[in-house]
């Protein structure tokens, strides 16, 4: 009986050992995006903060199915769901921080801004990624996001991690309501012209639901430009403002995270020119991304033209100058337009003179890529008996990637 007694207590002690390790192998509540946790506000003892926390409970969190891992197929192994109410127009800062008692580890966060009324949460493309490989600067997320959207943010431990618990630190700044630019969303980019420059507001820029997330290449905001490729070969994007942060350049049917082709950040505030060379196949469409961090930004101009191979396929000697007759002037006019088309390789930066004699005339500086029809004003000549004078056009430039390579070609030509 004493016997009996004892293994039945033996037995009790092991199926209640059996049970709590049950219980602790369940996973947290907040382990989908369909029940992601509301960030709450900090509790301090001074007071309400400013910001808002999440507790990411990892020990038992399980990989989300379906779901892009936007930093490499090792990284967010285990996840946890949180979710930034939307608002007005709001930027949202958001950061990973290392527990009390943890090892000093590194999470993965990605954001994903939910549409208008969604019902079923949008977790097909992340907006924003962050991770250790990519904290080397500025660690963290910064999105404008528009009114009245969500943002659900996903954090995890990549493969390896031994860390069970970290922190999510969200902040939230209204932004004053301004009118959306043009090709704020992906589904309404604007078309560009080839090799010509055009002018884009940034003012009011942001992220929506659609726009791939680049961690290289990361801003608060971003606009898009679309065209198609005409001739296969390397083409080059180039952007010119001050207010310009990033240039992406995607190739396919619709930008994702699997088909961008190069990006580039300006090194500094001073830096005015961001310029982007990627590979495109005829027929194939080219996605521009123009990202600002700044929410009251200017304006930017931007140019894409190709294809630009290096200059042992295409030498620079190749390039020439077509001087085509002077475009029809009005009555009373005191300048006339002189049409000089640049044939030959993309350039980067090209200067054209008009000299009558050993004056000059005219001078019109392009910073953009160059490579089709420019227009130069003239002055007139006056005068009776003077029925036509003579001018030399000279065109001074350099192509991507030959920053020594200079060329230089003039033409004589009669205006009336």
């Amino acid at each position: 009986m004493r016997r009996l007694r004892v293994v039945g207590i033996g037995t009790g002690v092991v199926l209640w050992g059996l049970g709590a390790g049950t219980a602790h192998a369940a996973p947290p509540p907040n382990d989908a995006a369909s029940r992601a946790v509301e960030v709450a506000p900090v509790a301090a003892e001074n007071g309400p903060v400013p910001s808002l926390e999440g507790v990411a409970e990892l020990g038992e969190a399980t990989p989300d199915i379906g779901t892009p891992r936007c930093l490499g197929p090792k990284s967010f192994q285990r996840t946890v769901w949180f979710r930034v109410p939307g608002g007005p127009a709001q930027r949202v800062r958001l950061d990973a921080l290392t527990a009390s008692g943890q090892p000093d580890q590194a999470a993965d966060l990605a954001a994903y801004v939910q549409p208008v009324g969604v019902i079923r949460p949008l977790t097909t493309e992340p907006q924003a990624c962050d991770g250790p490989a990519t904290r080397a600067t500025d660690p963290g997320i910064e999105l404008n996001v528009p009114p009245g959207q969500d943002v659900l943010v996903q954090v995890g431990f990549s493969a390896g991690r031994t860390a069970s618990r970290a922190i999510l630190s969200a902040s939230t700044l209204a932004l004053p309501q301004l009118e959306p630019p043009r090709g704020d969303a992906v589904a309404d980019a604007v078309g560009m012209p080839f090799a010509r420059a055009r002018t884009q507001r940034l003012r009011g820029a942001t992220v929506t639901e659609r726009d791939p997330a680049e961690p290289a290449c990361a801003t608060a905001g971003s606009i898009w430009r679309r065209r198609p490729v005409r001739q296969t070969g390397e083409q080059v994007a180039s952007t010119r403002g001050r207010d310009a942060s990033a240039l992406t350049a995607f190739v396919g049917k619709r930008p994702s995270g699997t088909n961008a082709k190069a990006c580039r950040t300006a090194n500094s505030s001073r830096t005015t020119r961001i310029e982007v060379p990627f590979r495109a196949r005829k027929g194939q469409i080219a996605w521009l991304r123009i990202g600002t961090d700044k929410y009251a930004a200017g304006r930017t101009r931007t140019a894409v033209s190709g294809p630009c191979d290096p200059t042992p396929l295409h030498p620079i000697t190749r390039t020439r100058v077509t001087v085509g007759a002077p475009a029809r002037r009005a009555r009373g006019k005191r300048t006339v337009r002189l049409r000089v088309r640049l044939v030959g390789p993309c350039l980067r930066q090209a200067r054209i003179t008009v000299r009558r004699g050993k004056r000059i005339v005219a001078r019109r500086t392009l910073r953009t890529l160059v490579r089709g029809t420019v227009t130069v004003r003239v002055p007139r000549v006056r005068g009776a008996k003077v029925p036509k004078a003579r001018y030399k056009v000279s065109v001074a430039g350099r192509a991507p990637k030959a920053k020594r390579q200079r060329f230089g070609v003039s033409r004589r030509v009669r205006l009336r």
